[in-house]
This record gives structure tokens, C-alpha cells and sequence, in this order.
């Protein structure tokens, strides 16, 4: 199957955004880079670039089948969340620090979220916690953080084919 530009376009360009707030957040603190909002920023991101992927398709082609729609806007939605993953990857390269501080937010978030569980937690659980995000924040964890995501995105990719399909005028249906 031949990859369309419009597919690559819209995927570096919300690639582009994403990397865009997660450099926001980190300027505004190690906190916002673990922050919902940061999250669904992103998700919304990459679910409008799948979209605006086979809209542009469509117009350009005048017909979408299923089967396009949800291969351009998954590659569309690959290209831009890799491109933030990357990203992620240099900035915790670039500043030696963040990987420390993300790990040390994280713990906290999770010592909050528990609330009185936390506390009855024993130490091996909560050293095991600490293992599984050092090892997330690492480059290989991010990198198979990514490629678990893409199972996600095939979802949303299917819904998204499913929504903007559209049959070309001479076909029988």
C-alpha cells in the first residue's frame, strides 16, 4: 500500500504541537510533563491529525475506503506520537536531572493516588513501582511504551476509518 504525503504532513505537524507542550510543560515544571491535561492535550492532537488525515484524503481522492482510511491514519497517528516520544527521549537526555525528578513525581502521584494504601504498602511492591518507571523513562521503555500505543491507536484508527470512509460515486453498495 503506497503512503500518502497528506498522511506524513499531518502526522509531523501534530508531532510538531505535541512537542511544542511537552516543551511548555517541562519549562513550566517536572510536574506538568506528568499532568492529565498534558496527556489529553496529546491525545486530542494525534486523534485530530488522524482525522484531518482522511478528510484531506478523501477530498483529494473524492472516495475513502476502510481499509485506507485506517492505514493513513494510523501511520498519521505513529508518526506524530513517535515524534514525541522522541522528543521525551532527548529532553531527558539533555537534562540529566528529569529522569530523577520524573521519577521522583511519579512515586509521590502514586504515594497520593493510594492515599492509605500507600502507606501499608510494603517495601518490595514499592521498589518493584520504582524499578518498572526507571526503567519506562529509559529510551528502550519509551520505545516499547510507543510500540504497546500503537495497538491503541489501531482502535482509534479503526473508528476513525469507520467515520470518514466514503465509497466512491460509481461503486455498487
Amino acid at each position: 500500500m503506497k503512503l500518502n504525503s497528506l498522511t506524513l504532513q499531518q502526522g509531523a505537524a501534530a508531532g510538531g504541537l505535541i512537542v511544542f507542550l511537552q516543551l511548555v510543560a517541562y519549562l513550566l515544571g517536572v510536574e506538568k510533563l506528568l499532568s492529565p491535561w498534558l496527556g489529553t492535550g496529546r491525545f486530542v492532537l494525534v486523534v485530530v491529525a488522524m482525522a484531518m488525515t482522511c478528510m484531506a484524503i478523501r477530498k483529494e481522492e473524492g472516495s475513502l475506503t476502510f481499509k485506507i482510511a485506517f492505514y493513513e491514519s494510523w501511520v498519521a497517528a505513529a508518526l506524530a506520537s513517535l515524534i514525541g516520544v522522541l522528543f521525551m527521549m532527548a529532553l531527558v537526555t539533555f537534562d540529566s536531572e528529569l529522569a530523577t525528578n520524573l521519577l521522583k513525581a511519579t512515586m509521590a502521584q502514586v504515594n497520593e493516588s493510594m492515599g492509605g494504601f500507600a502507606a501499608n504498602m510494603n517495601e518490595e511492591v514499592r521498589q518493584d513501582i520504582e524499578d518498572q518507571t526507571k526503567w519506562m523513562l529509559q529510551p528502550a521503555g519509551q520505545l516499547v511504551g510507543w510500540a504497546l500505543g500503537l495497538l491503541l491507536w489501531a482502535i482509534i484508527a479503526a473508528i476513525v476509518g469507520g467515520v470518514f470512509k466514503r465509497p466512491a460515486s460509481n461503486s455498487i453498495h
